[in-house]
């Protein structure tokens, strides 16, 4: 494979279908730049261009089309592929997705060895793989009429959540300093009563001691057992426990706010960059239902009822 820095030397793609991928790793160190081919385009071949990202998507602008296996990651890459029309791209991982969207792996590692198997090209050409992907995958979608929906709305909104991701979520971290030395405050007090109600200490995060204090020293009923044959002493369980020992209802108010210390009101300042905003990513194809997902750190899960929900939110 020739490697290229001048954009001049790839030649017009004006009107013709091109891709753009990830160069093969040669080592964890090294960066190689982008592999590009276009289709169609006679004595066109497959070349690694290691040049300005600005020409390359300046040039892939040309095409009628610009295939790639991630818009999303070309976009934090380089500003400059934004200037690129949704309706003017195919993400090879999203179109996977809606195709398949139980099957949770749409990285190119892995849909480039399928296709290289399907289609005896070789994995050092991964421009190829993806326009013979992008191929098989076209009528797949037009067959179960996936195709508008992909066009219409997945892909215009890549840039949206590119957008969102880098200008993140700004938290207050003086907020969250004070709402978590009250929450450790109480759980502290907590940790207090439930080592006088159930009169011995214990480590309260250890699900097994809880157990041996709950059912063998205060006989409380064991629900059921866990896969390894001791008495659960789940959320549920707990929950069905409530009223029978004051130390139940001290152990459920622990955890939750457990569970906000931990979770939320330590890892989330820490996550916040210089800018004290939290830059998440929002996931296309992490769920079978279609819904978005929010990833590194998760901030859907943040509780929402009850007021250290919403004050957690707000």
């Amino acid at each position: 494979m020739d490697e290229v820095e001048d954009i001049t030397r790839l030649g017009s793609c004006s009107g013709l279908v091109v891709a753009v991928t990830p160069a093969p790793v040669v080592n964890r160190s090294q960066s190689r730049g982008l592999c590009v081919a276009v289709r169609g385009k006679k004595g066109g071949k497959e070349v690694l261009f290691s040049g300005d990202s600005r020409a390359l998507a300046a040039w892939a602008a040309e095409a009628s089309l610009m295939v790639t296996p991630d818009m999303k990651r070309l976009l934090h890459a380089h500003p400059a592929w934004g200037t690129l029309a949704p309706g003017r791209c195919f993400d090879l991982g999203l179109a996977a997705y809606l195709l398949a969207p139980e099957d949770r792996d749409y990285g190119w590692p892995s849909l480039s060895a399928r296709q290289a198997e399907k289609s005896g090209l070789p994995m050092e050409r991964p421009a190829a793989l993806a326009l013979s992907l992008y191929d098989d995958m076209v009528k797949r979608l037009e067959h179960d009429g996936l195709l508008r929906l992909l066009r219409d709305m997945e892909m215009p909104l890549i840039p949206v959540l590119a957008s969102m991701e880098n200008a993140g979520i700004t938290i207050d971290k003086a907020a969250l300093k004070v709402f978590l030395d009250e929450v450790q405050t109480e759980l502290d007090a907590l940790t207090a009563r439930i080592y006088q109600e159930a009169g011995q200490e214990f480590n309260i995060r250890s699900a097994q001691q809880i157990g041996e204090v709950l059912f063998k020293k205060l006989g409380l009923s064991a629900a059921k057992s866990t896969k390894g044959g001791q008495a659960s002493t789940s959320q549920a369980v707990l929950e069905k426990l409530s009223g029978e020992h004051p130390v139940v209802d001290a152990l459920l108010e622990f955890r939750k706010l457990e569970k906000m210390r931990s979770t939320y009101l330590e890892p989330l300042p820490r996550l916040a960059g210089p800018d004290s905003r939290i830059h998440t990513t929002f996931n296309q194809t992490a769920t079978a239902t279609g819904r978005l997902s929010s990833s590194n750190p998760n901030l859907q899960n943040i509780p929402v009822r009850g007021d250290m929900g919403r004050r957690m939110r707000t």
